[in-house]
């Protein structure tokens, strides 16, 4: 198991009995559903979704119905809006949850997501760089939290993104030049709320994405500030 699980995250370690990965771990391979004959993808998948839950304090979420020793789409009707004929999880809700602690790199081994919402909740750290690796991901929110430093230059990848909320948030730095690939991006690009720098890149703007922040933080000539309003040029 924990060989499968590092061919798809190489950087995953279970050297710390402790730590969210090694109760995941603990957990699948004492689970009778875990042991069924399941594909490898299932597998890697049942171990992502715990050490998510273990990585954000699931105990003191406001509802229950994870680690059940049944299909994971079964686990709770509310967060796992969507799942394909495989079981694959595609769409995941969170949001105002009370999750707290940090977002674990082993999200990124849930490639079949399409939406991800973690928004309203008391998540701290970094956004994962592994984020770049949901690329079917088409929303992505996890506005209104806690979350510091810059935003992965690996969130370029996804170019299938239409929504991006990183609003109310600690965010520093520039915004990466890459987020100029996301060009099927709507108007939901929130990013008001933190204390970004630099220039919005300009890819962005020529495509018709008119993202929201805090007027006058940056250089943006499409922007509009948080209630919809254009703002006065720099």
């Amino acid at each position: 198991m924990i060989e499968l699980i590092q061919s798809r995250s190489a950087s995953a370690t279970f050297a710390n009995s402790s730590s969210p990965q090694s109760q995941s771990l603990d957990w699948i391979l004492s689970d009778p559903f875990s042991s069924g004959g399941l594909s490898d993808d299932r597998l890697v998948q049942r171990f992502a979704l715990p050490t998510l839950y273990y990585s954000t304090n699931g105990t003191y979420w406001d509802h229950d119905g994870w680690l059940n020793s049944t299909n994971e789409c079964d686990w709770d009707s509310q967060d796992f809006n969507s799942c394909s004929q495989e079981f694959a999880v595609q769409r995941l809700f969170l949001g105002s949850d009370s999750l707290s602690g940090r977002i674990p790199i082993e999200i990124g081994l849930l490639t079949h997501l399409t939406s991800l919402w973690i928004d309203i909740n008391d998540l701290t750290g970094s956004l994962p760089s592994e984020l770049g690796l949901l690329n079917q991901l088409v929303q992505l929110v996890p506005w209104n939290n806690k979350l510091t430093r810059s935003i992965p230059s690996e969130l370029g990848l996804l170019t299938h993104l239409k929504e991006l909320h990183l609003a109310r948030n600690l965010l520093t730095g520039s915004i990466p030049s890459e987020l100029g690939r996301l060009t099927q991006l709507t108007t939901l690009f929130f990013l008001w709320g933190n204390d970004l720098t630099g220039s919005m890149p300009s890819s962005l703007c020529s495509a018709g994405v008119s993202p929201h922040i805090n007027c006058g933080e940056f250089a943006c000539t499409c922007c509009l500030d948080e209630n919809g309003g254009s703002c006065p040029p720099s």
